[in-house]
């Protein structure tokens, strides 16, 4: 009886697909976290969270949507964009206080107006948000509207109408 020829283990091709296989994941996960596509798991502390909110009037170049549900903090992220890609409005640190915060873009043909209706400096339930367009001389048709908190989008909305 020889013990020490005795082989033990995996074969040779199982081992260098296992390796192989590792690899792709690992060069996955890295290529998802350096895009974007990948930005981690939101924090279990509340920082961030998801924000319901519908449209209560479209009507004479105008959306006003209310927050019906979830709260971020200041300050957060505001973006409108073109269907073409252009970033209309591209504010950083929106940070409510207890006047409306009025943002512009275009040389004043779209304003957009946080009401922050409780005074509490976070943006959350029965909150008000203006979009104004009066002189964009267009309908905001395909246009993008988002709200981020940190690296999460908290509301995001495409136009699908002409008001």
């Amino acid at each position: 009886m020889n013990i020490l020829n005795k082989e033990n283990g995996i074969s040779e091709i199982l081992s260098t697909l296992l390796i192989l296989a590792l690899t792709v994941i690992l060069a996955l996960a890295l290529y998802l976290y350096a895009s974007g596509l990948y930005t981690g798991v939101a924090s279990s502390k509340g920082t961030s969270s998801y924000l319901q909110m519908s449209i209560i009037s479209e009507q004479n170049d105008q959306y006003v949507f209310i927050v019906e549900s979830g709260s971020i903090p200041s300050p957060f992220y505001l973006y409108l964009e073109s269907p073409s890609g252009q970033n209309l409005i591209n504010s950083y640190g929106v940070v409510l206080t207890t006047t409306p915060v009025k943002i512009s873009a275009d040389n004043g043909k779209i304003t957009v107006t946080i009401v922050d209706v409780n005074n509490d400096g976070k943006l959350d339930a029965g909150d008000v948000i203006i979009i104004n367009y009066q002189n964009l001389g267009t309908s905001l048709y395909g246009y993008s509207f988002k709200i981020i908190s940190g690296n999460i989008v908290s509301y995001s909305y495409t136009f699908t109408s002409n008001v």
